[in-house]
Parts: structure tokens; C-alpha cells; sequence
């Protein structure tokens, strides 16, 4: 009798039914489609966000810590040794190795870049100006393991580098020069490349096929890049580098203070677990023996400003679509009371209690909740494929969790729409509304 019943309440009102079904499909949906997002793209976020640079930086031990004298900094004046190039194979190695996106070491050195009567598109003479400039040596384009499938270098950790013609290969002695170095030293864009310049350096002379002009915005626009063997060798530095930058995939945000093993073993294994750019960068140190590893603090901050204002956008968004759905369910429901309160004053008139009327609501606010909760589940999978695709240029893969979780959402916004229509057809007046609708 009861389904009968609820059968026919839904098949006399399908056009309501029909609304109410419309409106938790498309909270569901939207609420799964950014939970789809936030889950299964999570990693590929954190990767967008990880082309602004370099967060972890290494350095030899003992080179970050400040020397002060007499209220001058002495820190630069003081030789903390330097980092042996064949270490960094342990960056591919170590626990850590699959959130190591990109790894870039640099060697530094200030040289004069002179012109000669190598460069066919001046009109200058053998011996012209000469002008001091800071020269970089590092990879571009690089294995750190013959054969392995990361390629490491500037390319892959500075995309955001534009270069007028390529860039240098890694065997020849080529180099890159800043956009605002090679102004000054009369280069305009137009012009044809390569030239050569003869750099010298402690008493030294080179000359330096330049391949590539760098535009980056920053300092970089200022400097010599060239090959880390290149500059090796120009310097007598054979195997060292000064630092390496790394671009790692770390959790968003700063870590919380390291606690101390001795006194509170488990927190720190879960501190030292979980990939914060601090716990990786303790991982480097032990697995690379004379380095430090300083995580880029104001990069680390502002990835987690920005994961975590991307958070609060998507539940927002959320709770707007719930919301709406709610209102939705529950304007649909209070118009099906009004509609049918001379046969709700009726069935109390023949024995029905109120708890049996609003178990007849509530059967009809669960359906509602089934159909809408599975129709949204698919549009919300819908919706994910488009802002991965269009987004990430990636597809979503279903996430088979959101299945339960859009119909447990889909029965909070049912029953929350119903709440107040329960009420009101609990409190009619069985003899008065009959009156009323004679």
C-alpha cells in the first residue's frame, strides 16, 4: 500500500518530480566534478605550480651560514668548498627520487667579455670594448644517468626562458648571453646569430660561439650561460659546482617545526614522511653527505597561498551548488505540500498518522535523492573531463569513492530541502483543511 502510493505521488506530479531530480543532479554534479579535479589532479596542480622555479636550493655545507664582522658581511669572502658534480646521481636515487621534477647545477665565475673582429655585424676593431660580466655554467639539457628518462637542466626548469635562436649544446663551446648584457654590448634583436666573443678569464683567453640570446626578466638577462664542463674547465674547476637549483613536488605550504626523534619518535616519522619541501630537503642532506638543502621559503609560501586559494574557490563552489539544490529540492517539496493538503488532511481523516505522512514525504525526498545523486555522479564525471582537458590538457580518471559520496551528498540535500515541508505537513489541521477545500 505504502509503494503504491509513493508510486503514484511521483507519477501524478512528474514535471515537480522532474525539477527536483534537475536541481541535486546539478549540485551533485558540480560538487563531484571539483572533487574529481581536486583529487585526481592534485599532483598535475602542484607540477603548473612548480614552473615558477626552483624551491629547493643546495649548497656546500657551511656556505648559508651568515659571517659577520665588525657589522660587515664576510659571508661572501669566505671559501665553503663546493659540491662534486658526480653526487648528483643521488638525487635520482634516493627515497625522494619520483618528486624530484628537475634538477640544475651552477658554477659561477666574473669574466671580460671582449669583441673581436670575429663578430661580422659590428663595425668594430680587433681589442674593442671590453665589459666585466658574471658567467654561469650549468645544464641545459642534460641525463644525470646515461640512458635514464629524466633529463635535467635549465629547459626543464626555467620554461618560462625565452631564446632568440637555441639553445647551447652541451659538448660545444657555446653559450647563451643575456638580452640586456648583449644590448649593452651593442647586439639588437634582428641581428644574426651565432657570433663570437672572446672571454677572459685570470689571465686566460677564450673564444665563445654565442647561439642564443636570453630574455627571463630577471637577473638572468645580465649573465653568460654556458655549459657546466665549459666553464669547468675555462676555471680549473674540474667536477665542482657552487649550487644546484632543484624543483621538487612538495606538499603546498610550510612544513610545521621538525619534532625531535629522541623525545617523540612517531611524530617525527610522520613529519619526515610526508614530502614537505623540509622533510625532502633532510632526505638530501643524508643521502648527499657536505650539502645543505634550503628550501626557497618565499616560493613555499606562495604555492601554498595559491593551493590553498584554489581550495577554498572549489568549496565555495561547492557549497553555492548545494546549496542551490537545496533551495531547489525544498521550494519543489513546500509547492507539492500546498498542492496536496486536502489529501494529506484526508489520509490523517482516515487513521494516518504524521510520522506516516512524513515517512511518505521522506520516501518520496529519497528517491528524489537516488536518481538525482546517479545522474549527478555522471554529470559531475563530465564536467571533470572538461576542466582537465581544457585546464591540464589531461583526462580525469573516475574516482570510484565519488560514487558513494555523490549519493551520500545527494540524500543531505534532499533531506535538508525536506525539513521544512515535513514540518508544514505535520502541522495541517485535518478538520480545517477539509472544511477549507469544501
Amino acid at each position: 500500500m505504502f509503494l503504491r502510493a509513493l508510486g503514484k505521488s511521483i507519477a501524478n506530479r512528474p514535471q515537480r518530480f522532474g525539477v527536483a531530480v534537475l536541481a541535486v543532479a546539478m549540485g551533485v554534479g558540480m560538487a563531484v566534478a571539483l572533487a574529481s579535479v581536486s583529487l585526481v589532479l592534485g599532483d598535475r596542480l602542484g607540477r603548473t605550480v612548480r614552473q615558477y622555479g626552483a624551491n629547493i636550493v643546495l649548497l656546500p655545507k657551511g656556505a648559508d651560514v651568515p659571517l659577520e664582522v665588525a657589522g660587515a658581511d664576510l659571508s661572501g669572502a669566505v671559501n665553503a668548498g663546493a659540491i662534486a658534480d658526480t653526487s648528483l646521481v643521488a638525487l635520482r636515487r634516493f627515497r625522494w627520487r619520483n618528486n624530484i621534477l628537475a634538477i640544475a647545477p651552477q658554477l659561477y665565475a666574473q669574466a671580460t667579455v671582449q669583441y673581436t673582429s670575429q663578430i661580422p655585424f659590428l663595425s668594430l676593431e680587433p681589442g674593442g670594448k671590453a665589459v666585466r660580466a658574471p658567467m654561469v655554467g650549468t645544464w641545459f639539457e642534460h641525463a644525470t644517468e646515461p640512458g635514464g628518462p629524466k633529463i635535467d637542466g635549465m629547459k626543464a626548469l626555467a620554461p618560462w626562458w625565452k631564446v632568440t635562436g637555441r639553445f647551447p649544446a652541451e659538448d660545444r663551446n657555446e653559450a647563451l648571453i643575456g638580452r640586456a648584457l648583449a644590448t649593452r654590448l651593442g647586439w639588437q634583436p634582428g641581428r644574426r646569430l651565432p657570433f663570437h666573443m672572446t672571454i677572459r678569464f685570470r689571465g686566460t683567453s677564450d673564444t665563445i660561439r654565442f647561439v642564443g640570446v636570453l630574455d627571463a626578466g630577471g637577473l638572468e638577462d645580465d649573465q653568460i650561460y654556458l655549459p657546466l664542463s665549459s666553464l669547468q674547465r675555462m676555471t680549473g674547476r674540474a667536477g665542482q659546482v657552487d649550487r644546484v637549483l632543484v624543483s621538487a613536488l612538495v606538499l603546498p605550504g610550510e612544513a610545521p617545526p621538525m619534532p625531535n626523534p629522541g623525545t617523540n619518535l612517531a611524530a617525527y616519522e610522520k613529519w619526515i614522511c610526508r614530502p614537505f619541501a623540509a622533510s625532502v630537503g633532510v632526505e638530501i642532506e643524508s643521502a648527499m653527505p657536505g650539502v645543505s638543502a634550503r628550501p626557497v621559503a618565499q616560493l613555499v609560501r606562495g604555492e601554498g597561498r595559491l593551493v590553498g586559494r584554489l581550495n577554498l574557490l572549489m568549496l565555495l563552489l561547492t557549497g553555492a551548488a548545494l546549496a542551490a539544490a537545496v533551495l531547489g529540492v525544498m521550494s519543489t517539496m513546500v509547492a507539492s505540500v500546498v498542492d496536496r493538503t486536502p489529501e494529506i488532511a484526508l489520509l490523517r481523516a482516515l487513521g494516518a498518522t504524521a510520522a506516516g505522512v512524513a515517512r511518505l514525504f521522506l520516501a518520496e525526498a529519497l528517491v528524489i535523492a537516488l536518481v538525482g545523486g546517479l545522474l549527478g555522479v555522471g554529470i559531475g564525471y563530465g564536467l571533470a573531463q572538461v576542466v582537465g582537458r581544457g585546464t591540464f590538457g589531461t583526462a580525469v580518471e573516475p574516482h570510484p569513492l565519488l560514487v558513494p559520496a555523490g549519493l551520500a551528498l545527494a540524500a543531505f540535500v534532499c533531506l535538508a530541502g525536506a525539513w521544512l515541508p515535513l514540518r508544514r505537513a505535520s502541522a495541517i489541521d485535518p478538520a480545517r483543511a477539509l472544511k477549507a477545500g469544501a
